[in-house]
């Protein structure tokens, strides 16, 4: 059995805290969506999340320091199977005691049939009723494209037994946003209602619009006549191209705002953030000796 604390790349000292951001990064770098068709990061992917379902859980984690690799069967919980004081009575004695009619008293046997089915013992007739566990809570990373936080878009998730669920990511989404998906989580027991799934979105980065919140920014490379004279440049944005009126005089690095042509509001998909444009100012550097000469000219006049 592997070590959980070795597969995170953690310390047995962790914090909850240290041990959570462990696994979201592992579990970024090898999800199934960013390594198609390789088979070595998808069983990575598998030992991450169940190292974290253990060492997450603050009762499992427990269990796990004192017994390592037998935590599921040694100090269980109610509704868990202590095995090691059923096999300490069984070695007294305790279950091989009989009533003065030759009969088996029950003990050992008797608390075993009771734990794993739920009743008494054979010779009662009384069941005893079990108590519903509502099931875990589940968290799932999924990354996304700046597009699909922009448009909206789903995720199929696959998760214990082939049980399947679509999530859909509203759009505005943005890195660390949580969905909550209620009864979407692990199955409870004895009839207990599922646990939740929770999906983290994890936003990933454009190479042309920068975010910050729900605004965005586009570097646009202008050349030095229309710096000075203004003029027309059409622009890319998320929504299709616009065409943006640059002001004469315009410098380099000054910004131009697009009101509405930003990401829109998690909250309210009908508003929208801003876009910035940032005219970088491009001047040419393999002038002829006419534009030299004018340059040389256009020089003297500012100058008086």
């Amino acid at each position: 059995m592997s070590d959980y604390y070795k597969i995170l790349g953690v310390p047995r000292t962790a914090t909850e805290k240290e041990i959570k951001r462990a696994y979201r990064e592992l579990a970024r770098q090898y999800h199934p969506d960013l390594n198609p068709g390789d088979e070595e990061a998808e069983n990575r992917f598998k030992q991450i999340n169940e190292a974290y379902e253990v060492l997450g859980d603050p009762e499992k984690r427990t269990r796990y320091d004192e017994y390592g690799q037998f935590w599921k069967t040694r100090g269980a919980p109610a509704g868990g199977v202590d095995w090691s004081r059923w096999a300490s009575n069984f070695g007294s004695g305790s279950s091989s005691r009989r009533t003065s009619n030759g009969s088996n008293s029950g003990g050992f046997f008797s608390e075993i049939f009771n734990v794993l089915f739920g009743q008494e013992s054979p010779r009662t007739e009384t069941r005893s009723t079990k108590t519903p566990i509502r099931g875990r809570d589940v968290e799932y990373m999924v990354n996304v494209t700046l597009e699909e936080a922009y448009q909206g878009t789903s995720r199929k998730i696959t998760g214990e037994r082939g049980y399947q669920f679509t999530a859909h990511i509203p759009a505005g989404s943005r890195e660390g946003t949580k969905i909550r998906f209620a009864a979407q989580g692990k199955p409870g027991f004895a009839g207990g209602v599922r646990g939740d799934l929770y999906v983290v979105v994890s936003v990933d980065e454009h190479p042309i619009f920068e975010r910050d919140g729900d605004d965005l920014f586009i570097d646009l490379k202008i050349d030095l006549y229309t710096a000075v004279l203004g003029g027309e440049e059409r622009i890319p944005t998320l929504a299709g191209d616009v065409k943006l009126r640059i002001p004469p005089g315009t410098q380099s690095g000054q910004r131009i705002r697009l009101q509405n042509k930003g990401m829109p509001l998690l909250r309210d998909p009908n508003l929208y953030g801003d876009m910035y444009v940032r005219p970088m100012v491009q001047v040419p550097a393999d002038l002829t000796n006419e534009e030299r000469s004018l340059f040389e000219r256009l020089r003297q006049i500012r100058e008086g």
